[in-house]
């Protein structure tokens, strides 16, 4: 476009604006109205219909299967069951888990990279909890089916993105009735508030692609949809159960009064901590939380009677030859939250006194072992799990110490149901623990987006031997348990209505959990006293509306909240033109206002007719990344028009000033010609006589 051309096409644009009515061609158009119930609960994405009811087990891990066909690059299928010492459940099931990743097609089994946060999302610790099954699933299907997919008008409407995961209608064509955020948008609430058979229907309908991409192109996602089979199917089948299928009498039958264990009071971390402490009732039966019973529903599973760190032999029976054992040298150093050498050994928490005594509960254990990093670290090998004892019997070699810095395991996930609640450590007492601020932080969003409650603020009740605590207490990870649904909504076995809504809820949950991955990083550095106080920072963009000509510098601003834990000079924003390499420029510090930081820089001019595509990537004091968007897989862009003026702002200036006399000239000269000829003419004809 010729520059003179340029600035009279500007000027007339301007002239235009100030004239045309709203709604006349050529009038400036508004986001396009969004279609009532455009796309609604029942189908969105192209995977709903395989969750329009539940399923049974060996569907479960055809879906999962099929996940795993379709995407040999994204996804590894894995047996856990085959890492444990029984190789199979009680009842000779496997346990599968899914690893999502890019490029998992040509990794080793098992493999971890070591630069790539990883996450751990577990379902179906109890039996009769059926909707823990569906959320981890569904999520393997969302991040496998948006992968990598362009911007897309997801819900119909004509507009691409504009209804992210935030737990809030967006575009405004949800159902209203209900919970509501401060704007006014329909929030989740898990109602049909205008009984039209779909449940909040119209809410998070248009997610980010490219957040999907970013994410699983910088995480290792580990979802285990169903860990306790054998329940399931005993449940499926009409007997309401809890527990897995463990022969407690040895009868080799299932005998439901007896049989079984509580596989979340089954992990050895503060092992039978509550037992015989907490008692309620339900249906006139009262019985313990952690119970030592084995009929009892919360059965914490036998006794461990074995010698893991195989100090207890001290040598054989001179007549028979058979080995002597120390009996005070079982069960004598079990994993607790002070973290003791009870037998002075020198090695913590190494012989303990209950859990991982099933064959489920084994299975994480092993897993969480296969994605440890060792001295002499190589990926995709592992020391041995078992080694020998003085008297040839088998010893536990494995450690897990507390926050050594050797687990790549950072955030959790265990679905159970039901209650509405976001759980996190500590649950065997009523204390918070030492990183409470973070394990705060990371989920406060979600509270609000979701409507569930916290289980301490609601007065939930103690729990000993879950996986939460363990993964917290004896691996330094930022645990949380989530609880599903209310008995509103049909308790254990809610009504399959509410398997989409809940799924499409704990997106939220899933997707912030795994990007906020980094940030739990956090909580495995430095000393407990330092995490006590610890906030990442937190990167706000405001992209500003307007008009980007070619030439022009484009000055950009970033606010950052908890400015302070940034590494000095580490926050950059990385931009790139027209799909050409990137390039980074230094964000400059300047003033606090309201506990934020705002920080400034400037995209030099660029030809016109391009594309620049741009996103803040800062660091954390404790070595983690944090970013504003999602990478150079969802950059903030800016289209750059053409050419307005002479390129330079002085001559630009002083053309617009030149222009504007003309037009001021024209328009003011001409006014003041024409009032002069009426004011003659008027004076003529007063001077004139009459007739």
């Amino acid at each position: 476009m010729e520059r003179p051309r340029a600035i009279a096409l500007a000027l007339m644009l301007a002239l235009t604006a100030l004239t045309v009515p709203a709604g006349s061609p050529g009038a400036p158009t508004a986001t396009p109205a969004v279609a009532e119930e455009a796309n609604a609960t029942a189908e969105l994405f192209s995977f709903d219909h395989y969750f329009t009811d539940y399923r049974e087990y060996e569907q479960v891990y055809e879906e999962m299967a099929r996940i795993a066909a379709e995407n040999p690059e994204l996804v590894k299928i894995h047996d856990l069951a085959a890492l444990t010492e029984n190789g199979q459940t009680w009842l000779g099931r496997q346990i599968w888990a899914l690893k999502i990743s890019d490029g998992v097609g040509g990794e080793t089994d098992y493999y971890d990279d070591p630069d790539e946060e990883t996450v751990l999302i577990v379902g179906e610790h109890h039996a009769r909890e059926w909707m823990s099954v569906q959320a981890p699933l569904y999520y393997a299907y969302y991040l496998t089916a948006l992968y990598g997919a362009p911007p897309t008008d997801n819900d119909g409407d004509g507009v691409v993105n504009e209804d992210p995961l935030d737990g809030v209608d967006n575009d405004g064509d949800g159902e209203q009735g209900g919970r509501t955020d401060d704007e006014g948008r329909a929030m989740y609430d898990g109602i049909d508030n205008d009984d039209d058979g779909l449940i909040d229907e119209g809410i998070d309908e248009d997610p980010i692609e490219a957040r999907v991409t970013y994410l699983v192109d910088n995480r290792e996602i580990w979802i285990v949809p169903m860990l306790n089979p054998d329940g399931y199917v005993i449940d499926r089948e009409g007997t309401s159960w809890r527990k897995n299928a463990r022969d407690n009498n040895e009868n080799d039958r299932f005998d439901p009064e007896y049989d079984g264990v509580d596989l979340n009071r089954n992990y050895p971390f503060e092992w039978s901590h509550n037992t015989q402490h907490s008692v309620i009732t339900e249906g006139g039966v009262e019985y313990t939380l952690d119970d030592d019973n084995p009929g009892s529903p919360t059965y914490h599973g036998p006794q461990d009677d074995y010698d893991q760190d195989g100090d207890s032999f001290l040598g054989y029976d001179p007549i028979y030859h058979n080995p002597i054992y120390d009996p005070d040298g079982v069960d004598e150093d079990p994993e607790d939250v002070t973290h003791q050498d009870d037998d002075n050994d020198g090695v913590a928490d190494e012989d303990r006194d209950g859990g991982f005594t099933e064959p489920e509960t084994q299975a994480i254990q092993h897993l969480v072992w296969r994605l440890d990093i060792y001295d002499g670290y190589e990926p995709g090998t592992w020391p041995d799990f078992y080694g020998v004892g003085g008297d040839g019997q088998r010893t536990e070699t494995y450690r897990a110490e507390k926050h050594d810095g050797k687990h790549n395991i950072v955030s959790s996930i265990s679905y159970h149901s039901y209650s509405a609640l976001f759980i996190w450590p500590w649950g065997f007492k009523d204390e918070d623990a030492i990183d409470n601020d973070l394990l705060v932080d990371l989920v406060d969003e979600l509270l609000n987006w979701t409507g569930y409650g916290n289980w301490k603020e609601e007065g939930g009740y103690r729990v000993s031997g879950d996986m939460t605590d363990w993964l917290y207490g004896n691996q330094g990870v930022m645990a949380y348990t989530i609880e599903l649904n209310t008995g509103a909504q049909g308790g254990f076995h809610p009504s399959s209505e509410y398997i989409l809504p809940t799924c499409r809820m704990h997106l939220l949950s899933n997707m912030e959990l795994t990007q906020s991955a980094d940030q739990a990083r956090i909580a495995k550095q430095g000393t407990y006293q330092d995490l006590a106080a610890a906030r990442f920072p937190v990167l706000l963009h405001d992209q500003p509306h307007k008009l980007f000509y070619a030439k022009d510098d484009y000055p950009v601003k970033l606010d950052v909240r908890n400015a302070d834990n940034l590494v000095s000079g580490s926050l950059k924003l990385h931009y790139q033109v027209n799909g050409g390499d990137w390039h980074a420029l230094t964000m400059q510090k300047g003033a606090a206002s309201e506990g934020l930081v705002r920080y400034t820089t400037t995209i030099p001019g660029v030809d016109e007719k391009s594309l620049i595509k741009y996103y803040f990537q800062g660091r954390d004091i404790r070595d983690a990344d944090v970013y504003a968007g999602y990478g150079p897989a969802s950059p903030y862009f800016i289209q750059v028009d053409a050419v307005v003026g002479f390129g330079n702002k002085w001559i630009d200036a002083l053309a617009v000033g030149a222009m504007m006399l003309v037009i001021y000239g024209a328009i003011w000269g001409g006014l003041y010609f024409t009032v002069n000829l009426a004011t003659e003419a008027e004076k003529r004809k007063l001077l004139e006589p009459e007739g």
